[in-house]
């Protein structure tokens, strides 16, 4: 988003101020993109995100994601033969996770030929790595993955991947306010009243861009113009409806199962869900000058449903 204030047109021969609604906002994040932690708070706080840094990243999470990119498919093994290399979960409890890499030869027709696990790998509660060769005839990719762990796991451990900083770019974004514009998602209506938020993390996204990887994020102004209101206001209303449907069906199926009792957790958050899309539909009617009656309409099934939700909490005892 440009910060367009002194912009102007030429109307009638003279110059008038151009009104803007906002801008449309979309972004690619690599999924190959690595960034170290320290780098990425440091990058937060020159543009006054760092509340957004996201939370330290776990190790049991940073293991399932390096030893899944183990997997291997059809790797040449004979004449006419291939491996596959296989992640399994054999254990999960405790803190401790517990993977076997398992061995399948197919032939050229994709039939199983053997299957057998090769390699454990584990981590406990505190973090700490074991490798375990399961036989003694191990290829050259699977001796490969037992020496590459350690040294993979430090480097998920401190660095945060395409599907962190998509998740977080995500969290920035939604204080804004956005409206997805698109029936599949990808490009959002964000108001111009978040001009130094979008700008802020335009300037953030071209710092993250040096690293493996990339990450671009692209905006255009949005006129204040009739097409574009009503583009706005169509998109706000499915969006809404949409949203409202989704509560909906979530709420009615805890409703109708009667091992499923309502927590005043899981209610509150509903609660909360309604009350959030009901507040996007009035700064957006403040924005547009407009009233969205499907919109409302649909929150208040939700809201309803909500309320039925709250009722049938169990009361805590004194």
């Amino acid at each position: 988003m440009v910060k367009v204030e002194n912009l102007k047109a030429i109307q009638g021969g003279e110059a008038v101020e151009i009104q803007y609604l906002g801008c449309l906002l979309w972004s690619t994040v690599s999924d190959v993109l690595k960034i170290p932690t320290g780098d990425l708070k440091q990058a937060l706080t020159e543009v006054g995100l760092e509340k957004f840094m996201p939370r330290k990243i776990n190790p049991r999470d940073a293991f399932r994601r390096v030893t899944k990119s183990f997997e291997v498919r059809r790797e040449p093994y004979g004449k006419d033969t291939y491996i596959n290399l296989l992640v399994r979960d054999v254990r999960h409890e405790s803190g401790q996770i517990v993977r076997q890499i398992v061995r399948e030869i197919v032939d050229g027709e994709n039939i199983r030929l053997d299957y057998k696990p090769v390699i454990q790998l584990a981590i406990d509660k505190e973090g700490n790595l074991s490798i375990t060769p399961l036989i003694n005839d191990l290829t050259l990719s699977e001796r490969e993955i037992a020496a590459r762990l350690p040294q993979l796991q430090e480097e998920a451990l401190n660095h945060y991947d395409g599907t962190h900083i998509r998740y977080m770019l995500r969290m920035i974004l939604e204080q804004c306010s956005p409206v997805s514009v698109r029936p599949n998602g990808g490009v959002d209506f964000v108001p111009q009243k978040y001009v130094d938020t979008v700008e802020a993390v335009k300037t953030l996204s071209k710092h993250l861009n040096e690293y493996s990887g990339n990450v671009k994020m692209w905006s255009i102004p949005v006129i204040d113009a009739h097409e574009h209101r009503e583009m706005l206001e169509e998109s706000l209303e499915e969006q809404v409806i949409n949203g409202s449907a989704s509560l909906i069906q979530e709420m009615k199926a805890i409703l109708e199962d009667p091992s499923r009792e309502p927590t005043a957790k899981s209610a509150k958050s509903f609660a909360d869900r309604v009350r959030k899309l009901k507040d996007l539909v009035s700064e957006y009617e403040d924005l547009l000058e407009t009233q969205s009656t499907k919109a409302r309409a649909n929150l208040e099934l939700a809201r309803l449903q909500a309320v039925k939700l709250m009722e049938l909490v169990p009361a805590e005892e004194d």
